[in-house]
C-alpha cells in the first residue's frame, strides 16, 4: 500500500516492477485520485496559486484540461506496469467519470472495459440534487488483455 502522489508512487515501482523485457508484473492498481472537487481549496490548494508544502497536499482544482492530462501520464504509466492478466480500478466521482472512462478507453482499450462499480460512500442519501441522492462514486475497471482475464472466466462482452 502506497499513500502519496501517485505519479511520484507509479514512477518508483516501475524501476521493480518491469521485467528485462520490459513487460510489467502488478496484478493489481488501485488509483484514487483527486476528484478535481476544491474541497481542499480552503488549505490554499489552487492551481491559480503557488504554495509552499510543509505536509503532503492533495491538489484537487484543476482546470478539465489540466486534470485529464494529469490523469493520461499516470494512466499510462499504470498500464505499462500491470502484467498480463493485471486489473487496474479507479476511483472517481459523478463531476469527471465520463471524462475518465473516455480516456481509459483510449488507453487501455474499449474491449478491455470491465464496469463501471457504484460505491456507497454515505450510509444515506441525504444531499440531494433535485431529488436524486448523492450517495455514492465509481470505481472503473479495466483489465490489461482479454486473453487473461483475472475475473475467474467471466465472458467480457458489454452488448449484454
Amino acid at each position: 500500500l502506497i499513500i502519496g502522489e501517485n505519479y511520484d508512487a507509479l514512477k518508483h515501482l516501475w524501476a521493480t516492477y518491469i521485467d528485462k523485457n520490459g513487460k510489467g508484473l502488478i496484478d493489481v492498481i488501485y488509483i484514487d485520485p483527486p476528484y478535481n472537487t476544491e474541497a481542499t481549496k480552503a488549505e490554499g490548494n489552487d492551481y491559480k496559486e503557488e504554495i509552499e508544502a510543509t505536509k503532503f497536499i492533495y491538489r484537487d482544482k484543476f482546470t478539465r484540461d489540466g486534470w485529464l492530462n494529469m490523469m493520461n501520464e499516470r494512466l499510462k504509466l499504470a498500464k505499462r506496469l500491470l502484467s498480463d492478466r493485471g486489473v487496474i480500478f479507479i476511483s472517481i466521482n459523478d463531476a469527471e467519470q465520463a471524462y475518465l472512462k473516455v480516456l481509459c478507453d483510449e488507453i487501455f482499450g474499449e474491449e478491455t472495459f470491465i464496469g463501471n462499480l457504484p460505491r456507497i460512500t454515505k450510509k444515506s442519501g441525504k444531499d440531494h440534487a433535485e431529488g436524486i441522492a448523492k450517495n455514492h462514486d465509481y470505481v472503473l475497471v479495466y483489465i490489461k488483455s482479454k486473453a487473461f482475464s483475472p475475473f475467474g472466466g467471466l465472458e467480457l462482452n458489454n452488448d449484454k
